[in-house]
Order: C-alpha cells, then structure tokens, then sequence
C-alpha cells in the first residue's frame, strides 16, 4: 500500500504495529492516506527509543521505558550491529535477563554499562566467550556512565539505554532514569 521509508519510528515492532492499524483502518473503511502521513510524522514515545541526540560523533538513545528484557530485546533488534554500548540494569524481579545475554552475544556488543541489581545478574548470564570481549563499567552513577560511554562507544555507533527491569533500584523509575540519561549527554 505504501512503504515504511521515512517512517520516524524504528524497529520490526514499530512497522508490525502499523500493519495492524492499516489493517484495522482497511476494516472500518477509514482512507489509510491519512495513515501515511501519520506514520511518517508520529514522533516517538519520550523514554521509548528516544533519539536524544548526536553527540561527539556518537547516537545515544534513551529507551529508559523498556522495564522488561523483552523490550530491550526489541531495541537491540531495532538497531542490531549498530549497538556499540548498552546501558542494562534495576531491580531484579522474575525476568528472563538471558534474553538480552544472548542478544549481546548475537550482535556483538562490546561496551556494557551495568546498574544494580539486574545489571549484574545479565553479566552473569553471558557465556564466558562474549565476558571475554566486553568492556564493563557496573556503577550507581548516570554521570559516570555516561562519560564511560563517551569514552569507549565507537564513532557513528549506538550508546542505548536499555535497562530491561524497573529502575528502582538506584532511581525514583524510569522517567528520572531517563531525564538523567538526557541531562548527562547534554552535559559532556
């Protein structure tokens, strides 16, 4: 019907969502024209998949929102290889972090910034091979992993916070999680 080129959302996720409302459109006879020009100007969630910015020849993204390891999931699968740093970690809760280990692996990230508690546990989960090539910083600081980030992340690669649990464990949630993440950046 149309394609998804320029469409401001990204990921596998985002394009099957908009099958489903074209779909849904076709259903209740709404002209899906209309749909096209939403989908080439709906801006994203804040705190989900959010590009802060380009900074220092660096794309840093704040997915603060993704409180499951499914939905980190999603955002690594959304920008793949391009992924140079994961920021991952909060409470620890019943989650299935091997998920997001074997998304590491699979991809090939180099650079993990780990917050407590969770943060831990994902490194536990990777299999000795990948422990072996990844550059870890576990902190409790935004500050601090931000400029570790800044520090090590490839140039024109990916810096995602992704933290796939809750944030409680050092923050009010994931909107102060966020904030921080976005003043951080901003500050370097």
């Amino acid at each position: 019907l149309f394609t998804d080129e320029g469409m401001l959302l990204v990921g596998e996720h985002n394009r099957e969502n908009a099958c489903a409302v074209i779909g849904i459109c076709s259903l209740l006879g709404i002209d899906i024209q209309h749909l096209h020009v939403v989908l080439h100007t709906f801006w994203w969630l804040e705190h989900r998949l959010e590009l802060v910015g380009t900074y220092h020849d660096i794309i840093r993204y704040n997915d603060a929102i993704a409180t499951t390891p499914q939905a980190t999931c999603a955002a690594i699968d959304s920008f793949g290889t391009k992924i140079d740093t994961l920021f991952y970690g909060g409470i620890r809760g019943e989650y299935d972090h091997q998920l997001v280990a074997t998304k590491i692996h699979d991809y090939g990230i180099r650079h993990l910034v780990l917050f407590p508690d969770s943060g831990e546990l994902l490194f536990e989960l990777l299999d000795e091979e990948t422990k072996g090539k990844i550059n870890t910083l576990r902190t409790r600081s935004m500050h601090d992993a931000v400029v570790r980030a800044a520090q090590h992340t490839a140039p024109w690669s990916i810096a995602l916070l992704s933290c796939g649990s809750p944030s409680f464990s050092v923050w009010s949630g994931f909107v102060e999680k966020g904030n921080l993440f976005k003043q951080e950046v901003r500050n370097l």
